[in-house]
């Protein structure tokens, strides 16, 4: 039996993360990817379209109430497709986004990171092509997925489809797990914003990170920042307590304390106040929920933790293992 999933919701939804969650985890399990994604998540083999290129891989799959795009994170750097995905990684220099797309006025200022944005490219007029013949014109509702390294190719693919001034496709929900930054603070914003726009038909953006997943945290934000955050950022702390409130907003006690004295050494007018401020959020609050109350040596980044703690939120059993 399948996980549950409501192909029409409009806002963060325990069923759905935990189900998009499995489809990321799903895009790992070449070569039986079409088997384990029709057991576990319950599409037809034959509405089942692998994506591969190189290193960038993942599926695009459809029923009768949804299309879910997924992709798959970043091999260990053992094989040729590990150390290239390590390599697209540290690609981080941002380069225009009309390199990769084509693109109206008002965004010709926005950035997207290089290796993120051409994996996602490489792999766009396949997407694109698989999502248009299992639609059929039918305008399914569109779910796009992927942890880690897929978490940034879905990101990027969510930009080109919204973005390009011919695709213009709408995307109903982005769920991403453990994602590194892809976006300028321009483009991040009018991500934000798009999605803002079309909060009213639920397209939404969900951002999800696991205790102290370095991921995440990557490529660092300086100031003035090269990359920014977008989407709507929800946290599992160590007790798998999703947006824990213990502290100022949301904030753990000590980090917020560390906070309140890096403030006191440097103001909000301060030119080191939003260095400050991005250590806090990045290392310190994080940090201090991983190494204090919960076991350092375990990896944080790994799908399984996601969808353990992801289970346990949505109160239902733990998908079954790919093979």
């Amino acid at each position: 039996m399948p996980p549950a999933f409501h192909p029409t919701a409009t806002a963060y939804d325990a069923d759905n993360a935990l189900y998009l969650a499995a489809a990321s985890e799903l895009a790992y399990s070449m070569p039986n990817l079409t088997a384990n994604v029709s057991t576990i998540l319950g599409f037809e083999p034959k509405n089942t379209v692998p994506i591969v290129l190189g290193a960038v891989a993942g599926f695009v799959a459809a029923d009768d109430s949804k299309i879910v795009v997924a992709f798959r994170g970043s091999e260990a750097p053992k094989t040729p497709d590990g150390i290239h995905d390590w390599l697209r990684d540290f690609e981080a220099l941002p380069v225009p986004l009309s390199t990769f797309i084509n693109l109206g006025p008002t965004l010709l200022g926005a950035r997207i990171h290089q290796g993120f944005g051409a994996g996602a490219h490489a792999v766009l007029a396949h997407v694109v092509q698989s999502i248009m013949v299992l639609d059929a014109g039918r305008n399914l509702p569109l779910w796009i997925t992927g942890h880690s390294l897929g978490g940034a190719l879905a990101v990027a693919t969510t930009i080109f489809l919204r973005f390009d001034t011919v695709l213009q496709r709408r995307v109903q929900g982005l769920y991403t797990y453990g994602q590194p930054r892809v976006a300028n603070p321009i483009l991040a914003k009018a991500l934000d914003a798009d999605f803002a726009a079309q909060a009213a038909t639920g397209s939404h953006y969900i951002r999800l990170v696991n205790s102290l997943d370095i991921v995440a945290r990557v490529p660092a934000r300086l100031a003035p920042p090269i990359y920014a955050d977008a989407g709507q950022f929800n946290w599992l702390n160590h007790t798998g307590t999703l947006n824990p409130t213990t502290g100022p907003n949301g904030k753990d006690l000590f980090a917020a304390s560390f906070e309140n004295l890096l403030a006191g050494f440097a103001p909000a007018n301060h030119p080191f106040a939003d260095i400050f401020a991005n250590l806090n959020g990045d290392l310190v609050q994080p940090a201090v929920d991983h190494c204090l109350r919960d076991n350092p040596f375990t990896n944080k980044f790994n799908p399984g933790e996601y969808l353990a703690k992801l289970a346990a939120l949505a109160k239902t059993d733990l998908p079954v293992a790919p093979k």
